[in-house]
């Protein structure tokens, strides 16, 4: 603080500009923003102060109005910060008065700097005044605005075109399950009659990419045991034993679930897992399955173990064969009818209180199935149409998306079928594990049309022996021709035009035409894809006397037939459901980049709408094959299965 002696008043009368500084500095804390903006003014005022520090009075006014009650409030506690008036002088006697123009002319500098000066602080106190509202100073004030920002996401959806069906594309988007999944596309193959060793059936199916964004991975696997909800499960409602919803009924159930399966609801992309009861058959028409209760909206867990040792109707600790993914205790199980309270788990072996929920404790057997039985809750509203996956099953040739029925009516009139038989079990699925299965992709990349066998004979999964993998990428196929001309027999060479093959021919196949008692056996002399509509033979020997050979011969690559008929473990329909289930493992389609090559380390697989490779073209088949185990057992059964094409970024 400054002494006395710097606070002395003086004759002018005014505010001493250093003191408020001063004051303003040590009690002006509780406002930094204020304080700042008065200490600029101060600093401007010392311009107009004389060495001591003293403002002329005509800036009292100024000085009250801009520094408010704080610092007028403080220089009330030190006075010497305002000076006091001395007395007036005595007046000096009149003078004449100068001219008017004269006297203006002397005071006018004086007057307009000090007005001047005054008026250019006016404004900045009311510029500081201005901030201050905002609590922000600065001498210069600059702002840009960029506006107008978005970010919006791709689509990627697909149609799936399937030759002979509808014609009209299936896509993807349009889907009852409030997803980008739709099960309602067109059925690839339909055949009925078949014989073991006659040919097969075939369908061309066209995916392509309706979307705005790549595909950087496209995968084709078989799908889980599945149906659709044909009535809805409401939001909140409580599942499982005693709860409000014990059953869900689909529309149809593509294959058997058993005790104990966990059955998935999928819709919109929220999840809930519930626990089967006991056993469906797979059913065309409306079916309900039991559920004993399952997990909440996105959770997952085990759904069923079974019972390491018998257990009698007293023992309140069992053994178990897996304890994994079952959730913490106390939680509720099904064995057989009786339902028990598991209330610790140590390893396989579970302490339990017997006769839970009213029912009655009972013996149990070695092996009996536990199912998880704690209740839960929807945790959105799964429409109608909702897809239930039964994610346990691919497992077996017992529970797969490929099931065995027995026919229930025959083309021929009058003719046996199926169910009149006593002997075609469909336990196992037997007809599903012999049809042999192939997919072949044949697409136009780059204005060259490539080929590249996926599944059957011929592919990397496929039975081999004795010919391996395909180096150019054909499948086996149970291939004939229908001739569109007339040759003569006893020829060394033909170059056949024919229908377009609905099969492969690889180089080297024996080709043998036969018509009237009359058979000429060739070699194909180079190879043939599907869709070629003449093939050149050599080598021909012939035996019978008929002349000529025309559309009544029958043509057919026997090279290819005796490959396919036996056994092919590998290559059935059941093979390729339990190999490339969705968690077996889907098959990832890379693009290809010519006949039996793929290019696996291509980032796009399936490019976006309207641009180059946005559609990939695949020919599904079956065959019967001519001789296995026990073909008589296969009579009057019909297999069902599906297909999977999906693609992900």
């Amino acid at each position: 603080m400054s002494n006395d002696s710097d606070m002395r008043q003086t004759t002018s009368g005014g505010w001493n500009v250093l003191e408020l500084e001063r004051l303003l500095r040590e009690r002006g804390g509780s406002d930094p923003a204020y304080a700042e903006h008065q200490m600029f003014l101060l600093r401007y005022m010392r311009d107009f102060a004389g060495p001591d520090g003293l403002l002329p009075a005509e800036f009292d006014a100024l000085v009250e109005a801009r520094f408010g009650e704080v610092v007028l409030s403080l220089a009330a506690d030190e006075p010497q910060a305002r000076a006091e008036p001395k007395a007036a002088a005595e007046p000096e006697p009149a003078a004449e008065p100068e001219p008017v123009t004269e006297a203006l002319a002397a005071a006018a500098p004086e007057r307009f700097s000090l007005t001047k000066k005054l008026l250019v602080l006016a404004m900045l106190a009311g510029i500081a005044a201005f901030f201050l509202g905002g609590s922000t100073f600065s001498s210069f004030s600059a702002q840009t605005f960029n506006p107008g920002s978005a970010f919006s996401s791709g689509t990627l959806t697909m149609s799936d075109t399937v030759q002979g069906g509808a014609q009209q594309p299936c896509n993807s988007y349009s889907s009852a399950s409030g997803d980008n999944y739709n099960a309602a596309c067109d059925v690839i193959l339909t055949t009925s009659n078949a014989a073991p060793g006659t040919i097969g059936a075939s369908s061309r199916v066209t995916i392509a990419n309706t979307g705005s964004i790549d595909a950087s991975l496209f995968s084709l696997f078989a799908p889980y045991v599945q149906g659709s909800l044909s009535a809805q499960v409401a939001s909140g409602a409580t599942i499982g034993l005693g709860q409000t919803v014990t059953t869900v009924t689909v529309s149809s159930l593509e294959g058997p679930v058993s005790a104990g399966d966990k059955l998935t609801l999928n819709y919109g992309g929220t999840t809930q897992q519930l626990c089967a009861k006991t056993a469906a058959a797979p059913s065309t028409s409306t079916t309900s399955i039991s559920v004993t209760g399952g997990y909440a909206a996105n959770v997952s867990g085990a759904c069923s173990t079974t019972l390491g040792g018998a257990i009698t109707n007293k023992q309140t600790t069992l053994t178990v064969a897996s304890s994994s993914s079952f959730p913490a205790t106390p939680f509720t199980i099904l064995v057989d009818s009786e339902q028990m309270t598991v209330t610790n788990v140590s390893g396989t072996t579970w302490t339990v209180t017997r006769a839970a929920n009213g029912t009655t404790a009972a013996a149990h057997s070695n092996g009996a199935i536990v199912i998880y039985a704690s209740s839960t809750t929807a945790g959105t509203t799964f429409a109608a149409g909702t897809r239930l996956l039964d994610t346990s099953s691919d497992t077996s040739a017992a529970n797969t998306d490929c099931y065995d029925s027995q026919t229930t009516s025959s083309p021929v009139s009058g003719a046996t079928y199926g169910t009149q038989l006593n002997f075609d079990s469909t336990t196992n699925n037997p007809f599903c594990g012999t049809v042999v299965l192939w997919i072949q992709e044949q697409s136009t990349v780059g204005g060259y049309t490539y080929n590249y066998c996926w599944f059957g004979r011929g592919s990397p999964y496929g039975d081999q022996s004795p010919s391996g993998e395909d180096s150019n990428g054909q499948c086996r196929t149970p291939t004939t021709l229908t001739l569109s001309g007339t040759y003569s027999s006893g020829q060394a060479s033909y170059t056949l035009t024919s229908a377009a093959l609905t099969g492969n021919i690889r180089s080297g196949d024996t080709i043998a035409l036969s018509e009237n008692g009359t058979t000429t056996t060739c070699s194909a002399a180079a190879n043939y894809f599907i869709g070629a509509t003449s093939v050149s033979i050599n080598s021909c020997t012939t035996s019978g006397s008929a002349t000529a050979f025309d559309s009544s011969a029958t043509v057919k690559d026997t090279t290819a037939l005796t490959s396919l008929n036996g056994s092919n473990p590998s290559s059935t329909i059941s093979s390729f459901d339990t190999s490339h289930s969705y968690s077996a493992g889907p098959i990832a389609m890379s693009p290809l980049n010519g006949n039996g090559g793929t290019n696996a380390s291509a980032t796009v697989e399936l490019a976006k709408k309207s641009s180059s490779g946005d559609a990939r073209v695949f020919y599904v088949g079956v065959y019967f094959p001519g001789t296995s185990s026990n073909q008589n057992a296969l009579q009057g059964l019909l297999s069902t299965f599906g297909l999977v094409w999906r693609l992900d970024q």
